[in-house]
């Protein structure tokens, strides 16, 4: 009896750390961090602007496209909370990505750093689709004769299980300049011309 008990007490365990280790879009996007790793940012200088102002101006420009995330978001780095991609806002962008009847969303990321003579903004927007992959959850073979337990341990060898994921797709590289030119503009005045340092 005491080896039935300690059998059960595996499986659930076992099945607790699967659960975790899948785990949600949310935790996924925690545990990979604010920026869509190794995809880059389009960049911008601004000299002779400050960090306080630049921030103030990014934080307008933002907030007209998507909503900040306040816990995520830093006094030198602002992160968007997602934003799903949907109607007229999204269709012609995604064309140029995405063939797939799927759910989209982007997500913004602007980083400030303060450099000699100004300030330098880096921008990312990140586009993702909505997944739903089926994982097998495999039950362990039985060498004994032992009786089971429940009728979910006498199911079969395996069982379907639905994971539901947000994958990067792309960069929307014309957002990410269109909100650097809009921050451009607010900090000099004018917008970028021909000769402003990419």
């Amino acid at each position: 009896m005491r080896a039935i008990t300690m059998r059960r007490v595996g499986l659930f365990v076992g099945g607790w750390v699967l659960v975790m280790a899948t785990g949600c879009p949310d935790r996924e996007m925690a545990r990979r961090g604010p920026e869509f790793a190794g995809e880059g940012f389009a960049t911008r200088r601004l000299p002779d602007a400050t960090l306080t102002e630049t921030r103030a101006a990014t934080m307008q420009v933002l907030r007209q496209r998507f909503r900040i995330d306040t816990e995520r978001s830093t006094g030198s780095m602002l992160v968007t909370e997602p934003q799903e991609i949907t109607g007229a806002h999204g269709q012609a962008r995604l064309r140029d990505w995405v063939r797939s009847p799927n759910r989209h969303r982007e997500t913004a990321i602007v980083r400030l750093s303060e450099e000699p003579g100004g300030i330098v903004v880096r921008c990312q927007v990140g586009i993702e689709r909505f997944d739903t992959v089926e994982r097998a959850a495999f039950a362990p073979e039985r060498g004994d004769d032992r009786p089971t337990a429940t009728p979910s341990e006498r199911a079969g060898a395996a069982s379907p299980r639905a994971r539901e994921e947000w994958v990067f797709v792309a960069r929307d590289r014309t957002t990410e300049t269109d909100i650097l030119d809009e921050i451009h503009l607010r900090i000099t005045g004018t917008p970028p011309g021909v000769g402003t340092p990419p």
